[in-house]
């Protein structure tokens, strides 16, 4: 499950990943953040996986599908930072190793191990 917040006095999209996320509901919950009335391409992004969340590798048959739906996405905005909060060891690097798999892609990613240093480099970009 992923849910998002736009906190327009911070210019950032909160989004909370829980669960095993898919690359469907990836890319599900991007369109959803697209088409909400709050959005603004300035924004950088915050992605927080709860403790519990389970991130399995990106398959191989959709690696270019993930990448292009990214780079689509970071076209249409002009925020392109994502901070990507991984509270534990097996996440981080799991998420490195995906970041690698997808890679370029048109975003600056950087992962924290908790939101605090997330948000600090969000906000001093």
């Amino acid at each position: 499950m992923i849910t998002h917040k736009i906190d327009k006095l911070q210019g950032i999209i909160f989004a909370r990943v829980s669960g095993t996320p898919t690359t469907i509901l990836m890319m599900d919950h991007i369109q959803t953040v697209l088409n909400d009335p709050d959005f603004d391409p300035k924004y950088n992004s915050i992605i927080i996986f709860e403790k519990n969340t389970r991130i399995a590798g990106v398959p191989k048959d959709e690696i270019e599908t993930i990448r292009r739906v990214l780079d689509g996405y970071a076209q249409q905005r002009t925020g392109r930072n994502w901070a990507v909060v991984a509270p534990n060891e097996r996440q981080e690097a799991f998420l490195k190793l995906n970041l690698e798999l997808i890679s370029p892609v048109k975003f600056n990613i950087r992962i924290f191990r908790n939101e605090e240093d997330a948000l600090n480099w969000i906000k001093g970009r």
